[in-house]
């Protein structure tokens, strides 16, 4: 097993990295979807190897269930649901991927407040 570095410097060119990759697979998509995915799954490996997080705006542009990159209208559709009780303010978003079927449901408050 890698012995984990203790320098802290290696958390921030982790963290930097992980957004070059996430910039990467959005320039990316529109000619080569599989590669936008494998660059999704290289950010997730160095965010497990140095224990950092992934950052809200960055988790939310992949599927957590197929770890694909989400581009809406291209591999996943965004609803909002009015009046559901699920919240306070009543709205939810739901965000339904379609190459795994699987659904993603958040306030429409924290999801605006994210983008």
């Amino acid at each position: 097993m890698k012995v984990k570095s203790k320098n802290p410097a290696t958390k921030n060119i982790a963290r930097e990295r992980i957004g070059i990759l996430f910039e990467q697979a959005r320039l990316a998509f529109p000619e080569h979807p599989a590669w936008s995915n494998r660059y999704v799954e290289l950010a997730r490996k160095i965010a497990m190897r140095q224990r950092v997080r992934i950052d809200r705006e960055l988790r939310r542009q992949y599927c957590h269930h197929c770890y694909a990159f989400l581009v809406p209208g291209k591999n996943m559709r965004v609803r909002v649901h009015s009046g559901h009780c699920l919240t306070r303010t009543g709205d939810t978003v739901a965000l339904l991927m379609r190459r795994c079927d699987d659904a993603l449901h958040a306030s429409r408050r924290s999801h605006l407040q994210a983008a």
